[in-house]
């Protein structure tokens, strides 16, 4: 890897270190089994490498961690990694790759955490995704994925994490579901996403935290089913154009700690039911278009760190 594919090895890091002289296991980034000797992770992190993945890293049939973090890391991933079957963990965060993501990714059993942040990857993302039994987070943000969220984004059996803010995605939000409680973070601020937010997505979440879909051109009323989510702790929902009346069902939202609304186009008061958010530090509606005052059981909450109600200039 170090003679063909690194151009630039600025710490010099890998040229004083890996060495034919030693034992691969010995190198620095390099773990290996204890009983077996073969290379089990590679980590590669924060080491400024200019480079390309070399193809015959798809030797490395053990190798279940692939960490290769703020690098500058290029080009597109070679076919030849499909072999790495032992995979739980690629991680390629702030480099510069490009291409589309491979379809070879669905054919890693293992695969847990696919963590593609801050590069350059593009085209659609490919349904084959939300396929793979094994994966818990995927993150595709800040890249030049577009087009419209693949139909099966919500029928993964395995997710926990999406990420995909700071792409160009559009269209509506699919609202074709399973009954799965694992999904605790949808993220996908910053798109072009539009319609409604569907009242399906929201049924049988019980584990969901976080929804951050502030930054779109969603409109329509927030659907009921939103606040059956007890467990949700951040609400993100603010620079669209949503409507209606912010429900009293929100008063259910009891584990609450942030909720942004602001510059959308509700109507009505904020209800009073919003005192029922005990653990409530951030309430956050500027330009919401509600009226009224705040409610003023909103001041009986003992953890409210900010209120920003304002509504004009």
């Amino acid at each position: 890897m170090r003679e063909h594919f690194i151009t630039l090895d600025p710490n010099n890091v890998l040229a004083s270190n890996w060495s034919s002289s030693t034992s691969v296991c010995n190198w620095i980034g390099v773990t290996c089994g204890s009983s077996h000797r073969r290379v089990t992770s590679l980590n590669l992190s924060g080491m400024a490498l200019d480079a390309t993945i070399p193809p015959h890293l798809g030797n490395l049939s053990f190798l279940s961690r692939l960490h290769l973090p703020n690098n500058s890391f290029h080009g597109t991933l070679p076919a030849d990694l499909a072999g790495l079957r032992r995979l739980t963990i690629i991680n390629l965060r702030f480099n510069k790759f490009t291409g589309s993501i491979p379809s070879w990714f669905e054919f890693l059993p293992k695969l847990e955490y696919l963590l593609l942040r801050g590069n350059s990857f593009s085209g659609t993302v490919p349904h084959f995704l939300f396929n793979m039994t094994s994966l818990q987070s995927l993150e595709l943000s800040e890249n030049k994925f577009w087009g419209p969220l693949p139909s099966s984004i919500f029928l993964s059996p395995s997710l926990k994490y999406l990420y995909l803010p700071n792409n160009q995605l559009s269209g509506d939000i699919p609202s074709a579901i399973i009954d799965s409680s694992l999904l605790q973070d949808i993220i996908l601020y910053r798109n072009n996403l539009s319609g409604q937010l569907p009242e399906r997505i929201f049924h049988h979440r019980p584990n969901l935290e976080e929804l951050y879909v502030s930054w779109n051109a969603l409109s329509g009323e927030l659907p009921l089913s939103l606040f059956d989510c007890k467990q949700l702790q951040y609400l993100y929902l603010s620079n669209n154009t949503l409507g209606g009346n912010i429900p009293s069902a929100i008063g259910n939202l009891t584990s609450l700690k942030q909720i942004y609304l602001g510059f959308n186009k509700f109507r009505g008061a904020i209800p009073n039911e919003i005192g029922n958010l005990r653990s409530l530090e951030i309430m956050n509606l500027p330009f919401a278009n509600v009226s009224g005052n705040s409610p003023p059981s909103i001041f009986n909450i003992s953890t409210l760190q900010e209120i920003d109600a304002s509504q004009q200039a």
